[in-house]
């Protein structure tokens, strides 16, 4: 018997932690599909140049020719109509440009720190992102330092940037 109520109280301290804790912030997951100009059949892009706001990026293959971005914004405030209300504004939306003779350019608007009622709010946002088989290697750039990393895009485990 005084197991079963020691049992009992651990399992709703668990419950009510967990309600409390996922309170505090609200997820969503965004979906994009982006266009590789088709003009030349003949040479399709080698490269894929990736600037985003984050350092969790992964990029894998897929068959096809177009580019499909698939991520998680996590933000730090229980509000789901708000965050909603920022991605129909285009605040997490990706951006697809030629980079050269054979490579593509990747990047997300340059967005400002959101401070709420005088405290910075956090958002966690993280990508990946599918690129058609001629891709071959993946120039990463750090949001906080400016560098850049290249990364050999392989067949089977795709390449990643934390």
């Amino acid at each position: 018997m005084r197991t079963k109520n020691i049992i009992l109280t651990i399992l709703l301290s668990v419950i009510v932690f967990q309600f409390c804790y996922s309170q505090g912030q609200v997820t969503q997951n965004l979906n994009q599909v982006l266009a590789v100009d088709d003009n030349d059949r003949d040479n399709p892009p080698k490269s894929i140049y990736v600037k985003l706001n984050t350092s969790d990026v992964r990029v894998k293959h897929m068959k096809g020719s177009r580019v499909m971005v698939s991520g998680k914004v996590k933000l730090g405030i229980p509000n789901l109509f708000f965050l909603d209300v920022l991605i129909k504004k285009g605040r997490y939306s990706l951006f697809l440009t030629p980079d050269g003779g054979k490579g593509l350019r990747i990047e997300a608007k340059t967005r400002q720190p959101m401070v709420l009622q005088g405290s910075t709010c956090s958002e966690d946002v993280s990508y990946t992102i599918y690129v058609p088989e001629s891709i071959s290697s993946v120039v990463f750039e750090n949001p906080e330092t400016g560098d850049s990393n290249i990364v050999a895009l392989g067949q089977e485990e795709g390449a990643s940037f934390k």
